[in-house]
């Protein structure tokens, strides 16, 4: 009797640490940038997901790049940590109070499943690009999850831009073009094009959508043939 009570105690306790660590550690992936390792999470149903988080998508926006053009993260080396949210970009809180850090293009993927096959094929999930509001000066890509919306079959990506001078002061030259917090949002676009089909996603099944100067944003990018193709 006490031999199968021990058997059955150790078996839910495996099953129970199992669950634990998968959370805890995750799943890897390799993106054209290097590995990463994300966190494996529930759905408002109770459904696992995956979720990546704080990916750099452009080469930090410091020193001799502030105010210039975003640049494609070039890569790491090792295994990059997405298990949790990075910084946010530079903005005044409600007390007046500077918050966040100009080391900020981080972008986040949520997917429902990861592909099964060696070659990334084939790629199932339409992707849907949120792009935050806030009147161009506040928010982040932090504000809103994505348990709602990952029982629906979609890929979620939510990502950072510059704001407020860092993002759009122009002095009307090339010694600050203006505009940057745009720009970088193209890239972000184009890092998804590039990367989206490594958790699942279809590059040519991509929808902007965005609240505030989000929705906005969406509009500008319609325009714009910097975000075409």
């Amino acid at each position: 009797m006490c031999r199968i009570f021990s058997f059955q105690f150790f078996a839910i306790f495996m099953f129970v640490l199992r669950g634990v660590l998968s959370q805890e550690y995750g799943t890897t992936l390799t993106l054209k940038q290097g590995l990463v390792i994300g966190r494996i999470l529930k759905t408002s149903n109770g459904r696992d997901f995956y979720a990546f988080r704080g990916i750099p998508y452009a080469t930090p926006p410091i020193g001799l790049l502030r105010f210039r053009e975003p640049l494609m993260y070039p890569g790491w080396a090792g295994t990059l940590d997405a298990r949790d949210y990075r910084s946010i970009c530079p903005q005044w809180d409600s007390q007046g109070r500077m918050k966040g850090a100009e080391d900020c293009l981080f972008i986040n993927v949520f997917t429902p499943g990861l592909p099964t096959t060696g070659a990334y094929s084939p790629v199932t999930y339409p992707v849907m690009i949120f792009i935050h509001g806030g009147n161009f000066e506040e928010g982040s890509a932090n504000i809103y999850g994505p348990e709602k919306l990952m029982d629906k079959g979609v890929i979620l990506v939510t990502f950072n831009y510059r704001l407020g001078l860092f993002g759009f002061l122009s002095s009307g030259d090339g010694a600050c073009p203006g505009n940057m917090g745009l720009k970088d949002q193209v890239l972000a676009i184009r890092w998804v094009r590039e990367n989206i089909d490594r958790f699942g996603g279809d590059p040519n099944a991509i929808t902007l959508f965005g609240q505030g100067a989000g929705a906005a944003s969406v509009f500008l990018h319609i325009l714009s043939p910097q975000s075409q193709g």
